[in-house]
């Protein structure tokens, strides 16, 4: 069975460079890509290509005044990155796409879902990511999407392609078995009860970098982007995390990570590494741990990280420093204390 998982474009869209990779689509790729039945890959539909010379840096500002661009390339069939997205898929010719959805892209999302039926009727359409998962009911209200997989994805996604492969996906007790999934029987829109979360996630295979469509694109820091936990405790107005992850926190060992770095630099000789936890530094004394694994690699890294100011310190952040620690990212939104309250930060 082909699978073909995209990112959908957004910022490319607006005429905006962003290169990275998808790693919820990596490690959704590495524990299907376990079952040789399966031949999965990656298309990032945000990356541009080299000849389209799209700015970089950009202030927030700008970003918000070309978002109109984002919304007339949505209805315009002949975009390049929509006739980009036609040969991709025609291409491979995938029998399932998995789309990744924030409610940003829902438009950009809905226009490839399009796509890939007109090239194929029979192809699956899945959905995930926060926005499918909030939304679920309204995401199968459109007749191109067949499937919406809510919350954490690896194991829900897993047990519906043996379904399909099996073909017993036809049977609604079959369908009606699969933690975390909704569906269409008919013209009912179906919803199954949550599925537990992942507990040990050092059970995961490293996410599939090696799985990838033009991968010429992406610069050799791309794939240095980690996730070392799952999770936040916090209940911030603006983010919408706890919606796949919830609020319970699931961490990594500091061991599973140091040996994912370890095979990054072997394989792509990146030192550049980017942690995209929701808050690197929650558990300080993990963090310790890990900073003095890094410290210990052979090869000296570069990193930076994302996290909340109050769980900073000054002896935290020498030893982040001396692991190699050059930025950290801080979400200050603002100074206010009324408004910190209302947006559930204080």
């Amino acid at each position: 069975m082909k699978i073909l998982f995209i990112n959908p474009p957004f910022q490319r869209l607006k005429g905006i460079a962003q290169i990275y990779f998808p790693l919820g689509l990596g490690y959704l790729c590495s524990y299907i890509s376990t079952d040789r039945r399966i031949d999965a890959l990656i298309y990032n539909a945000e990356v541009p290509s080299r000849l389209e010379q799209l700015p970089f840096h950009i202030r927030y500002q700008d970003m918000l005044n070309l978002h109109n661009r984002y919304i007339q390339a949505i209805k315009y069939d002949r975009h390049y990155v929509w006739q980009e997205v036609y040969k991709a898929v025609k291409e491979f010719n995938p029998d399932l796409i998995g789309i990744t959805v924030l409610t940003a892209k829902y438009g950009s999302a809905l226009r490839i879902s399009q796509i890939a039926k007109s090239l194929n009727k029979s192809c699956k359409i899945v959905w995930g990511g926060p926005h499918a998962s909030v939304d679920a009911e309204r995401a199968l209200e459109n007749d191109t999407v067949d499937f919406v997989i809510r919350g954490e994805g690896e194991k829900t996604l897993k047990v519906l392609l043996d379904l399909l492969i099996e073909k017993r996906n036809d049977s609604r007790e079959g369908l009606s078995n699969v933690q975390g999934l909704s569906y269409k029987v008919d013209s009912r829109i179906l919803h199954n009860p949550d599925r537990p979360l992942i507990e040990d996630l050092d059970v995961l295979p490293y996410p599939s970098k090696n799985r990838v469509m033009f991968a010429e694109r992406y610069l050799p820091s791309s794939w240095g982007d980690i996730i070392t936990l799952r999770g936040c405790p916090f209940n911030c107005g603006y983010c919408g995390a706890h919606n796949i992850w919830t609020n319970k926190v699931r961490y990594r060992s500091p061991q599973s990570v140091s040996e994912e770095i370890r095979l990054v630099i072997s394989k792509y000789r990146n030192r550049e590494f980017y942690f995209w936890d929701d808050n690197f530094t929650l558990n300080r004394e993990r963090t310790i741990q890990l900073c003095r694994l890094l410290k210990g690699l052979k090869n000296r890294i570069s990193w930076g990280c994302t996290t909340r100011v109050d769980l900073l310190d000054g002896p935290l952040i020498k030893e982040m420093k001396q692991a190699g620690c050059n930025y950290v990212s801080i979400g200050i939104e603002t100074g206010s204390s009324r408004l910190l309250k209302k947006i559930t930060k204080a």
